[in-house]
């Protein structure tokens, strides 16, 4: 199972529709299909998680358009659990969006001072594990204490991506890793 949390806030999905869109697609789409065992989280700093889990999404296509229609209307519909197939609203925390995956999960983050190289800390993975990767547009930071349960491991790219970017390179090598 995989787990993709986008670390973010209303007023940056209005003024930067383009990422977050992208970020769902490249979370939840491979080829022509839907990872079904995949969720893709925009947590919103106001303590509100909106998930996508892909074996139940409905009619998520790969342009940004469609994608983020799907975005606005959970946005438009906060107060409504279930705003659109397979997508859901909680007004949780952070630790308990990545307790979806069980205790045993490993969490990731992108750090570029104290992380591994992504490749390196992909491939010492073995065996059959659930990930819980972390990201955020323009420097969202959650408190430390969101990760009470889980002690995450840091990474780092060759150079700066986009959230979406890091999803993507995150996917391909987790697919080469389960060949």
């Amino acid at each position: 199972m995989r787990l993709f949390v986008l670390l973010t806030s209303r007023e940056v999905i209005e003024s930067r529709r383009g990422p977050h869109a992208r970020f769902i697609v490249s979370s939840l789409l491979i080829s022509r299909s839907i990872r079904r065992d995949s969720i893709a989280c925009l947590y919103l700093k106001e303590g509100l998680a909106v998930m996508f889990y892909g074996s139940k999404i409905r009619h998520l296509r790969a342009d940004e358009s469609s994608a983020f229609g799907i975005i606005k209307k959970a946005l438009r519909k906060l107060s409504v659990r279930n705003p659109h197939p397979g997508v859901y609203i909680h007004r949780t925390d952070l630790c308990s969006v990545i307790r979806h995956l069980g205790t045993e999960s490993i969490v990731m983050m992108r750090d570029d001072k104290l992380g591994l190289p992504i490749d390196r800390a992909l491939c010492s993975l073995s065996g059959k594990f659930s990930l819980a990767y972390i990201t955020s547009i323009d420097s969202v930071h959650v408190d430390s204490g969101a990760f009470r349960l889980f002690k995450p491991r840091f990474v780092k790219f060759p150079r700066p991506l986009s959230p979406e970017q890091e999803v993507a390179i995150v996917n391909i090598m987790l697919d080469q890793l389960t060949l």
